[in-house]
């Protein structure tokens, strides 16, 4: 069965996701996901991703219904932060310095073909 290309974001996303967390699995209580993807999609393939997943997956929108209050997702606070003074030319260099993880075309084929029904 062919993948819808929504399917196919989200399953790029979840193997993002997975490459972000992958050496703080045993650190994890729970990981809220945003909902810049399809959230069904993207736990599934998380979870096919992870294993046997030893935290609850969840999404920002049931992390805001079990607080109770709107909150935006810490992630769009600071690339929106980002995006207005860390790309200015003058900034550059100065400030917090970013974690990267270094995710190659051929890691992400990888894990692409491992959750490939």
């Amino acid at each position: 069965m062919k993948e819808g290309t929504g399917e196919e974001r989200a399953k790029l996303y979840a193997i993002c996701i997975y490459y972000l967390i992958n050496d703080k699995l045993q650190n994890t209580g729970k990981l809220i996901v945003c909902n810049d993807e399809n959230f069904y999609f993207v736990r599934k393939y998380l979870i096919r991703l992870i294993g046997k997943c030893p935290f609850p997956i969840i999404s920002i929108i049931q992390y805001r219904k079990e607080l109770g209050r709107c909150i935006k997702s810490p992630a769009d606070n600071f690339a929106a932060h980002y995006a207005k003074r860390g790309l200015s030319e003058t900034k550059q260099g100065i400030g917090v310095k970013l974690s990267l993880v270094k995710i190659t075309f051929r890691k992400v084929s990888e894990k692409w073909n491992e959750i490939k029904m």
